[in-house]
C-alpha cells in the first residue's frame, strides 16, 4: 500500500507539472496574439535538469521574456563561428523554416534555469535535428536521471515505465504504470480514464495514444554523434 501511495503521489506531481506547461503555453499564445509584430513563436522547452523521475517529469517551459520578442537577432558576421561552451563544437545550422532562429543566441542560452547545465544545449540540438528529420510537433522535452535519456513531448505519444502485473488476492489486473511522460493534454486524458482508488493500469491508456517504453527515449550523445562524457 505504501508503494502504491507513493506512485500515486508521483503521478500527481507529474500531472501537476504537465498542467503548468499547458498553462504557460496558453499564456505564451495569448502574448503572441496581443503582439502581432513579434517573432512568430516563443521557444518552448522542458527543464534540462537531471532530476529524478520521482520528483518531476521535467516539463518546464523556457521563460521567453528576456528573448526580446519584438526584436530580431542581429545577423552574425560571415566569418564568425559560434561554438558550444560545453565542448560540443559549432552550433548546428538552423533551417530557414525553423521557428526559433535565436535558439543559440546568448540571450536564449543564458536565460535558462541553470546555464551551466549542458542538457539545455543538448535538448536544443536534439530539437533542431528532429526538425530536420521532419518531426515538427515537439512541444517540450524532459529527461530522467535514471535513464539519462531525453523524452520529446509530442501530442499523442507517451513514454511509460512499467512494474509487474497488479495482483489482488491472486487475481491479475494487467500491467501497472509506475511513471509516465507525455504531452499535458495526454497526461490529463490518462488520469481522467483511470478509476479512483487503484493504480493506473495499461488498460487505462486510450487506444489513440502511441505508447513507448521509457527505455525508448533519445540518447542525446548517440543521436547527435557526440562523444559521451567520461
Amino acid at each position: 500500500m505504501v508503494n502504491e501511495h507513493a506512485e500515486d503521489l508521483q503521478f500527481e506531481s507529474e500531472l501537476k507539472e504537465a498542467q503548468e506547461l499547458a498553462d504557460q503555453i496558453k499564456a505564451q499564445q495569448k502574448l503572441k496574439e496581443e503582439s502581432p509584430n513579434s517573432i512568430s513563436d516563443t521557444p518552448i522547452d522542458a527543464s534540462a535538469e537531471e532530476t529524478s523521475i520521482e520528483h518531476t517529469s521535467g516539463l518546464d517551459v523556457l521563460n521567453s521574456e528576456k528573448t526580446k520578442t519584438e526584436q530580431t537577432a542581429m545577423p552574425l558576421a560571415t566569418d564568425e563561428v559560434r561554438v558550444s561552451k560545453f565542448g560540443f563544437g559549432p552550433y548546428p545550422e538552423l533551417p530557414a523554416d525553423f521557428p526559433y532562429q535565436d535558439l543559440f543566441d546568448a540571450s536564449t542560452l543564458d536565460n535558462v534555469h541553470d546555464p551551466d547545465n549542458p542538457n539545455y544545449e543538448l535538448m536544443y540540438r536534439v530539437r533542431v535535428k528532429l526538425w530536420k528529420q521532419g518531426v515538427r510537433d515537439v512541444l517540450g522535452m524532459s529527461t530522467s536521471r535514471r535513464t539519462g535519456l531525453f523524452y520529446p513531448s509530442i501530442p499523442g505519444t507517451i513514454y511509460v515505465e512499467w512494474v509487474p502485473r497488479w495482483t489482488v488476492f491472486g487475481q491479475e489486473f494487467g500491467r501497472k504504470i509506475r511513471s509516465v511522460k507525455g504531452n499535458p493534454d495526454d497526461m490529463e486524458v490518462l488520469r481522467d480514464g483511470s478509476e479512483d482508488g487503484r493504480p493506473l493500469l495499461e488498460s487505462d491508456i486510450p487506444s489513440h495514444l502511441k505508447v513507448l517504453d521509457m527505455s525508448e527515449g533519445i540518447d542525446p550523445y548517440d543521436f547527435l554523434d557526440l562523444p559521451k562524457p567520461k
